[in-house]
């Protein structure tokens, strides 16, 4: 989202934006409730710290409709959020010059962000763990919590096997405090490189969310896709499972693209 940013003015037009949305919402009685209990500094700040946590969006998905995020317990009535998108969109397009191609990127993932805030306001329990908290038992037993198979590798990594739509591998990486999701997909022995460079070159072409890697090792050649989180500020659980889902579901809908089962599929044994 930053990047979109950058063309309209970065990170202190955002602080803007948040103003804007936050005076147009509570100025109206029935959309009102949804910032009721926010303010503007929490909401800007948390958008820079959560956002490391929110996979890329694509605008072709998201015509689809943008969905609420938040808990159950936490959500607004379908018309008052529709209502709260569609005023969102107009203060981009009209107050702000936003492109129109830019404007649903924004929208959803500001919105997102926003609905994080509001949720942790709302939570009874802890949902952010502090950076000193971050270890593989840390995870190994939230993940069996979220209803994932996950196994412990060594003392940095854990592979999460089953419960997401394709395996992930989560790696802490200490020395910059991050930590670190990847999946890859080895091609089939009989392959030929030029088919595999072909479908290479179409899936990067199609797939703008994630960034892909074709690499040889040993006789295969290895599909792999990563994405960071810093955890020094500490995670919020909640962002975070749901980038686990989030990545595991891009990689296995960029698999969708191999006809020809090219690559052996783990999401299909």
């Amino acid at each position: 989202m930053l990047d979109i940013l950058q063309k309209y003015g970065g990170v202190s037009k955002l602080k803007e934006i948040i103003v804007s949305l936050h005076e147009s919402v509570v100025q109206k009685p029935e959309t009102r409730h949804f910032l009721f209990n926010t303010n503007t500094e929490d909401l800007f700040k948390n958008q820079l710290i959560f956002l490391p946590f929110i996979l890329p969006k694509n605008e072709r998905l998201l015509k689809k409709g943008i969905a609420q995020t938040a808990p159950p317990n936490v959500r607004i009535g379908p018309s008052q959020f529709e209502e709260i998108v569609q005023m969102f969109r107009v203060i981009l397009i009209k107050e702000y010059k936003v492109a129109r191609e830019d404007v649903l990127i924004l929208v959803a993932t500001i919105l997102e962000l926003i609905e994080e805030t509001r949720s942790q306001k709302e939570d009874l329990t802890l949902t952010t763990w502090k950076s000193i908290d971050i270890n593989v038992k840390t995870l190994d037993s939230f993940f069996t919590k979220k209803g994932l198979i996950s196994k412990i590798q060594n003392s940095n990594e854990i592979s999460i096997l089953s419960g997401t739509s394709y395996p992930v591998g989560v790696e802490i990486v200490t020395s910059n405090k991050t930590i670190g999701l990847s999946a890859q997909a080895k091609s089939k022995p009989e392959v030929s490189p030029d088919a595999l460079s072909e479908l290479f070159n179409k899936m990067n072409s199609e797939t703008a969310r994630i960034a892909l890697s074709l690499n040889k090792e040993g006789p295969d050649s290895v599909l792999s896709t990563k994405f960071s989180m810093p955890y020094d500020k500490g995670i919020p659980t909640r962002l975070f499972v749901k980038a686990i889902h989030d990545f595991a579901a891009l990689f296995c809908d960029t698999l969708e693209k191999d006809a020809d089962q090219l690559f052996t599929n783990k999401s299909q044994r």
